[in-house]
């Protein structure tokens, strides 16, 4: 059991070393690869989702729920990693600015709230590397109290980068990144359909839109029924 500095927080941590079923998994998936003649995947996309395979294994054994720590910022910006999802993202409308917020509000001690998130999440060094124009020395909560801003106007607002740099002060080409960003990981954010129940409720309000005489066709072509 591990206690956090400066609060009352007791989390029961067991830790395990994932390297040797990820090297063993890497280079299995690394000959399929380099038979059909592509690019290898980035390595730590794998190690996400096998520490996300051991939670929802861990959690489905001894009857609990996986809830992940996703946020708003890192699915508008597609830093997540597809496959790699748990049971409940309870934080996943808020933005990373807001975490901060809440986690202060909460009592959160220093020692957690403080920490630079490491790159798998979206750390400051991805958000310099991909948007420059922010200045260093600032520590993560700064960084996203100057990204959150624009990713909320450009994706919830709406708005044309060029109105977003007027009303921020920004400069529009650090803008324009961020909107290409957001417009690049648009596929990423699409749900794909889990379950029969999706299947229906898309069928349902597909046939609502169309002349009760092309229903039949409409099946036929979501279905690829012959």
């Amino acid at each position: 059991m591990k206690k956090f500095p400066g609060t009352n927080m007791r989390i029961f941590l067991a830790e395990m070393d994932l390297n040797p079923l990820m090297q063993q998994i890497s280079r299995g998936t690394n000959r399929v690869i380099e038979r059909i003649n592509t690019h290898m995947c980035y390595p730590g996309e794998l190690a996400t989702r096998l520490i996300s395979l051991v939670n929802l294994e861990f959690a489905d054994r001894i009857g609990h729920c996986a809830v992940g720590t996703t946020n708003g910022t890192e699915i508008v910006l597609g830093e997540f990693v597809i496959g790699a999802a748990n049971e409940c993202e309870p934080i996943a409308d808020i933005y990373k600015s807001q975490v901060f917020d809440i986690g202060e509000i909460l009592g959160i001690s220093r020692y957690i709230l403080e920490r630079n998130p490491i790159n798998s999440t979206f750390g400051t060094d991805k958000i310099h590397t991909y948007f420059a124009e922010i200045p260093d020395g600032l520590d993560a909560r700064a960084v996203y109290s100057v990204l959150d801003p624009v990713v909320h106007h450009l994706f919830d607002l709406k708005l044309e980068p060029s109105e977003v740099a007027r009303r921020l002060g920004h400069s529009k080409s650090f803008v324009d990144k961020v909107a290409r960003r957001i417009r690049n990981q648009d596929h990423r954010r699409r749900i794909p359909f889990f379950c029969l129940e999706d299947k229906i409720e898309t069928t349902k309000s597909s046939i609502e839109s169309i002349p009760q005489e092309d229903v039949s066709a409409e099946f036929r072509k979501m279905y690829s029924c012959q």
